[in-house]
């Protein structure tokens, strides 16, 4: 594999290292798969029918009920978007710009039913981002720089890959992901991704794998830090300040391989935020903040799920996780909006890992990962 291609993977590859080195751990029983009725979110979960070519899908997000974007990887080694409706069960690739020089994409975001950002990597080590105005009919490749700040004042050259992205409009996103010299990065835009600026974040970050922005100043972005535990920064100033908040002890800890991370975050409001990861336990990590990320408390998952890969929380809504149980086969849990205890849901047959979730509703949400014969898998829901 070329080099560029490799530390592409590995970054875009992030969570599967987690869950390899956390399903190791062996010895904890099968995910319970509980039904609590609507009010814990009770949902059928359909495949949906991909068109060939599609490999690893990693990221997902829908505006709407109806319109939706997943992004990954294609069998021919480049990037992969779909758009599509669940409704309809329908899914069609759209046109990567070849100039963008994509190997992956790691997460995506639509503001609107035709803004949309996709991140990733490139096969010449930098990161990537590629827009469309027009709802996928175009996609373009956007500049982004190659050096990001450290709160010292030094640069961390070589930025080779962004993992997630949020766009709370059509104007301002954030992206973010890790460079070659072990760091995270954070990539801030307020003119819809004609320029991108790194943003300065404190040190001991190695990787960010996931961003959410409820408004254009109000962000938390998760990841790793350079001693093996969860991270979590957040600014409330559209990024000119982004500040470590404090874990909840009992789970900051390291996984035996010394791995650990933080996965994904979802923030429907300024105050509310779901986190979700991996812990040094061989059990998947959820946490909530209602106060901005003040006090983040711990949450209970059910037994045998390995670790926590995506959430998605609709405001006003129940919160979903995807993830891997301690088989590596797939897992979907789900929370109660202002709940603290999460419950499992089942999901068709022959799926493998789950990475990605987008919910428009509560009762509208999409799921994406892979199947067990490595192709695509995007799995949907329309009752709740």
């Amino acid at each position: 594999m070329p080099e560029g291609r490799r530390r592409a993977a590995v970054v875009l590859a992030s969570i599967v290292v987690v869950l390899l080195f956390a399903a190791c751990g062996g010895g904890t029983p099968a995910a319970k798969v509980t039904t609590n009725g609507t009010t814990n979110g009770t949902s059928t979960w359909i495949a949906q029918k991909l068109p060939p070519g599609t490999d690893t899908l990693n990221g997902v997000s829908c505006p709407t009920s109806v319109h939706c974007w997943v992004v990954g990887t294609s069998s021919s080694g480049g990037g992969a978007i779909l758009a599509g409706s669940a409704g309809a069960n329908t899914w069609s690739p759209q046109h990567v710009p070849t100039a963008a020089k994509v190997v992956g994409f790691g997460g995506v975001s639509c503001p609107t039913t035709n803004d949309c950002w996709a991140v990733g990597a490139t096969s010449i080590n930098t990161g990537a981002v590629v827009s469309t105005t027009d709802g996928g009919t175009t996609w373009s490749a956007q500049t982004v720089p190659r050096a990001v700040n450290l709160l010292n004042g030094a640069l961390a050259t070589g930025l080779y890959a962004l993992r997630g992205v949020s766009c709370p409009t059509t104007s301002d996103c954030w992206a973010v992901g890790a460079t070659s010299a072990n760091t995270g990065a954070i990539l801030s835009t307020t003119d819809g991704g004609t320029t991108w600026v790194a943003q300065v974040i404190p040190n001991g970050i190695s990787l960010l794998n996931g961003v959410s922005c409820p408004t254009a100043r109000d962000c938390w972005a998760v990841g790793a830090t350079s001693t093996n535990t969860g991270a979590v920064l957040a600014t409330t100033d559209g990024g000119t300040t982004w500040i470590a908040q404090t874990l909840p002890s009992r789970i900051a800890q390291t996984l035996p391989s010394g791995l650990y991370a933080l996965n994904s975050v979802s923030c429907p409001t300024t105050g509310d935020c779901r986190a979700v990861g991996a812990s040094s336990s061989n059990a998947a990590v959820a946490m909530s903040t209602t106060d901005g990320g003040t006090t983040w408390i711990a949450q209970g998952i059910a037994n045998g799920i390995s670790l926590l890969n995506g959430v998605s929380c609709p405001p006003g809504g129940d919160c979903r996780a995807v993830g891997a149980d301690s088989s590596k086969r797939e897992t979907i849990v789900v929370a109660a909006h202002g709940d603290t205890t999460w419950s499992t849901q089942r999901v068709p047959g022959g799926i493998s890992l789950l990475y990605g979730v987008s919910c428009s509703t509560r009762s509208a949400c999409i799921a994406v990962g892979t199947t067990q014969s490595n192709v695509g898998a995007v799995l949907a829901t329309s009752s709740g």
